[in-house]
Order: C-alpha cells, then sequence, then structure tokens
C-alpha cells in the first residue's frame, strides 16, 4: 500500500525534525477481531482470504496468523520490505511486532470463538521467528519487542514467554475509574506492574517499560485532572526510575491533545538529554521516604552521577488547584 507507506515516510521526516523518536507497531490486535466498532479481520485484513481473494495462500482465521507457515512468509516478506524502507531511520527505537497479543484470544473468547490446540504455542514460536528474522535482516540492529500482560493480568497466562527473545519487555497499564480514589493508587498499581515484569523468571535482565498508562474511561482523565498534575509527575518519576524510558499517557486524542498537555514532555526530554551522557548506562533507580517527601532519584553504578526529583507526599491537585505551582505548569512552554 503505497500510499499508507508514503504516509509513514512523512511522519518519520517530521519526527525527526521534532526530535521524537518512534517504536514503530507493525502488527496491532486490533487488525486480528471484529471490535471497537471496526470489523477489521472480517472486512479489512489482507491475511484474510474472503478479504484478499487473489492470494491462494490467505488464511481463514485469525489465529492461523501466526502458526500457517504460508502466513508467516507473507509476514516475514512485509518485515523485510519494512526494515529496507524504514531501516534508515535514526530515529527508529525499536521494531514493536505485535501489541497486546493476549487480545485476539480474549476478544473472540468474548463471542464464544476460541483458538485451536496449540495455539499458544503457535504465538510465542511466531514471536521467536520474527524476531531472529529481524536479526539476521536489520543491518542497523534495531531493538525489538512487543507487548502483552504479566501473567498476574486479567489474561496473562503464559504471555509473558512472547518476551523471551525480545531486547526489552513493555507493559499497557490501566485503572477502572471506580476503583481510581486517588491517584496515589496509580503510582502503586505501577510499581506492582513492574515489579511483575522486572522480577519475571526469564525477563530479569531485560529492560522495562510501561508505554501504556490511563483510567477508563478515559474521558473521566479531564474531569479528574484538568491541568495534568498526574502526566506531570508520572513522566519526571519514572524518567528517574531506570526504565527504558517514562511512562506513556494513552490518552493523547481526548486528554492531552484536548487539554494541551504535550508540552509536559519537553522539559522532561531536555533534562534527560542533558546528562545521559553523564549516566553512562548504568543507571539503577531508587526511592526514598523521608519527613513526607518521596525521592525518586536514579544513580549511574559507573561514575556515581544522581539524578533525582521530589514530591510532597501530601500534595494533592484536588485540593490545592490555584497554588502557584498548578499556575507554573499552565505558563510552561
Amino acid at each position: 500500500n503505497q500510499k499508507d507507506a508514503w504516509q509513514l515516510d512523512r511522519i518519520f521526516e517530521l519526527a525527526e525534525i521534532r526530535d521524537i523518536n518512534i517504536i514503530l507497531c507493525v502488527f496491532q490486535q486490533n487488525a486480528l477481531v471484529n471490535t471497537y466498532g471496526v470489523n477489521n479481520w472480517k472486512e479489512n485484513n489482507a491475511f484474510n482470504g474472503a478479504v484478499n481473494t487473489s492470494r491462494k495462500q490467505s488464511i481463514d482465521s485469525p489465529f492461523a496468523f501466526f502458526g500457517d507457515k504460508n502466513a508467516r512468509k507473507m509476514t516475514r516478506d512485509m518485515l523485510r520490505y519494512m526494515i529496507a524502507r524504514w531501516g534508515y531511520a535514526t530515529n527508529l527505537v525499536a521494531w514493536k511486532i505485535f501489541t497486546e497479543i493476549e487480545q485476539v484470544e480474549n476478544i473472540w473468547g468474548k463471542s464464544g470463538v476460541t483458538p485451536p490446540e496449540g495455539y499458544l504455542e503457535s504465538v510465542f514460536e511466531w514471536h521467536s521467528e520474527m524476531a531472529k528474522f529481524i536479526r539476521e535482516t536489520d543491518a542497523f540492529e534495531h531493538l525489538i519487542t512487543t507487548s502483552s500482560p504479566n501473567k498476574y493480568s486479567n489474561g496473562g497466562k503464559e504471555y509473558p514467554r512472547v518476551f523471551y527473545d525480545m531486547d526489552l519487555t513493555i507493559s499497557h497499564d490501566y485503572k477502572g475509574i471506580n476503583t481510581l480514589n486517588s491517584l496515589k493508587v496509580f503510582e502503586k498499581h505501577l510499581q506492582v506492574r513492574a515489579k511483575a515484569y522486572l522480577n519475571e523468571e526469564g525477563l530479569q535482565s531485560k529492560p522495562y517499560m510501561s508505554q501504556e498508562w490511563g483510567v477508563t474511561p478515559g474521558k473521566k482523565l479531564t474531569e479528574m485532572d484538568p491541568v495534568g498534575y498526574a502526566f506531570h509527575n508520572c513522566l519526571w518519576s519514572s524518567a528517574m526510575s531506570g526504565a527504558f524510558g517514562a511512562v506513556l499517557s494513552w490518552e493523547w486524542d481526548t486528554y492531552l491533545v484536548k487539554k494541551d498537555l504535550f508540552k509536559r514532555l519537553k522539559p522532561v526530554s531536555e533534562f534527560m538529554n542533558s546528562v545521559i551522557s553523564e549516566l553512562d548506562g548504568s543507571v539503577v533507580g531508587k526511592r526514598a521516604q523521608s519527613n513526607g517527601i518521596s525521592t525518586f532519584y536514579a544513580v549511574s553504578r559507573s561514575n556515581g552521577v544522581v539524578i533525582g526529583w521530589c514530591q510532597d507526599d501530601n500534595y494533592d491537585f484536588s485540593v490545592v488547584k490555584n497554588t502557584a505551582y498548578i499556575k507554573n505548569l499552565k505558563r510552561a512552554k
């Protein structure tokens, strides 16, 4: 699809001009299911023989995407093309070969469709095969990742195995609005999720990143936190955690754009870029609490450099909306 490929060309070019790095998601669960008001598998997926009748190698089940030998060849061909076209990009951080892999099984299960025997093994084998293929094909050695829940999450099961051949682990972390009585609850939620990945057998040595966080329904964030207090604090505290990157809010359309909050990213980026050479890639994140102050800080194990960020434990934007701190946040550029 040269129209879409051209659009992605422009995204890479514009992102480079604006100093934005990209983790490029190749496949997503939406493409293999019929949900969110879109019949992607039924009407749009070119791997589906009912959609793409010109290919004899097409498949008739979304689950076959991972196990069918022809589907795997088509996938490798697609990856080869993508690497040839966008592998040049210095602002490409990683190939994210799938996102929320567990949702394919979960969403179809809600409509009474279950995967065939051996499905999970085919998912794990698919990830290993595609990671191996990318490493053999990508001359610039970009990182490779995917996304899936930890085993303690809803639908987690054995899915952490998809990360065994990945370069870093990624989680998506959401909390229902009805169970979220304060933003500090979300902080603990993120810590629990991160530790579940960092302590998981086979994943302990891999960098970790929370690539999505949010509350559901997302539009409630505009009422709970209209000036981006939680977004601001999550960025700074997680930047000091030793993680692969700061946690990323998913609610970009209904929240970040609507409330003009993307500008919160630049100060964190500029600060971290100013100290990255001093940290020397050997950072361990720490947290200390004393006299009502929480300090999130990172220490370079190679030279002892320390960076940190502090927060009053009793600070809550909901009762101090008109403080100078909040007003300064509104004026930040």
